[in-house]
């Protein structure tokens, strides 16, 4: 399925960044860090161009679709949070437990390191 980004913002790495995974917002205005579950509001998807370094200048898709790197084994329309490196996972909060995701699966992946597809569409679902 083809990368289809609809907008992409600039914020500066607070820590280091690896392509193709979750971030959300860091500790001061315009900062990003890695989204590590979904606890937090899920920003979007870091462009997947290159790793970036501590304090290094970063896009991040936060809206359309985007390719991102699977954290495990994932189905078409799953819901879409993070894992603790920052990858896409199934959603899957306890019975009464909010989570936050960033989107839904337009690929399905059948292991972690599968790149694929979602549709940006951040929020959040209860279990």
């Amino acid at each position: 399925m083809p990368h289809n980004p609809l907008l992409t913002k600039s914020f500066v790495a607070e820590g280091a960044l690896t392509k193709r995974r979750l971030v959300k917002l860091g500790s001061s205005n315009a900062q990003v860090k890695p989204a590590v579950d979904g606890a937090a509001f899920i920003l979007g998807v870091i462009d997947p161009a290159a790793d970036v370094a501590d304090k290094g200048q970063v896009d991040i898709i936060t809206a359309g679709m985007s390719d991102i790197e699977a954290g495990a084994a994932v189905a078409l329309g799953d819901a879409i949070s993070a894992d603790a490196s920052g990858r896409a996972v199934k959603s899957t909060p306890a019975a009464g437990v909010n989570a936050n995701i960033i989107g839904f699966a337009l690929e399905a992946a059948t292991a972690a390191g599968d790149i694929i597809s979602i549709q940006i569409a951040p929020g959040r679902i209860q279990g």
